[in-house]
């Protein structure tokens, strides 16, 4: 067998599982992805896709006794294809991640904005608490969270 075709099979199996990695880990930034570069990071992996099975068809033809091929030219140019697609493709992802981390901490600080508010003695608006939960914020700081008492408490007295 030829080592090629191994060598291409190992690479694009490692590429799937890294695929599902970063799929993975990037779940709690999905919502502020942009759309527009999800679909170009998605399109430019179809394309590195379809170079890889082009390559390795073109391995296993030449693996078999007849021996006929693909041009040369054609295989340079699906190695290049492929090579691009992939650097398009990390750009891309590249590009929607930092905008992704820009608008999760834009949102972080709106969050804790509506947080301070709505746990303030007397809050500025009456629909913090609806606010807080659509846009899917999260208590924020450290300790407990609690809102001082606009009157004092009475100590229990023994």
């Amino acid at each position: 067998m030829n080592p090629w075709i191994d060598l291409f099979r190992r690479w694009y199996q490692s590429i799937i599982v890294c695929a599902a990695v970063i799929a993975f880990s990037s779940q709690p930034l999905m919502r502020f992805y942009s759309p527009v570069l999800l679909l170009e990071v998605g399109v430019t992996f179809t394309i590195v896709g379809v170079g890889f099975a082009f390559l390795r068809g073109h391995l296993e033809e030449m693996d078999r006794p007849t021996g006929r091929s693909h041009p040369r030219q054609v295989v340079v140019a699906a190695v290049l294809a492929t090579l691009l697609g992939l650097l398009a493709a990390t750009g891309f992802f590249v590009a929607a991640s930092s905008t992704a981390v820009k608008d999760s901490r834009a949102n972080d600080a709106r969050c804790l904005a509506i947080q301070r508010d709505m746990l303030s003695a007397k809050p500025r608006r009456n629909d913090d608490p609806d606010m807080f939960q659509a846009l899917a914020c999260r208590p924020q700081g450290e300790g407990s969270v609690f809102a001082k008492p606009q009157t004092p408490i009475p100590l229990p007295q023994d």
